[in-house]
């Protein structure tokens, strides 16, 4: 997912995150999609 950096500091300020604990969330969910999304890792998850 790419979110810019007007985006984040937007969703941030309307949920009361931090922008930067905010973006490390959508990171560690790309990495939990590509690992669901892989044959092989996705299983044995």
């Amino acid at each position: 997912m790419e979110v810019s950096a007007q985006s984040l500091a937007r969703i941030a300020a309307e949920r009361q995150f931090q922008p930067a604990t905010l973006e490390r969330v959508i990171r560690l969910l790309d990495i939990l999609d590509a690992i669901a999304a892989d044959s092989l890792i996705a299983p044995r998850v």
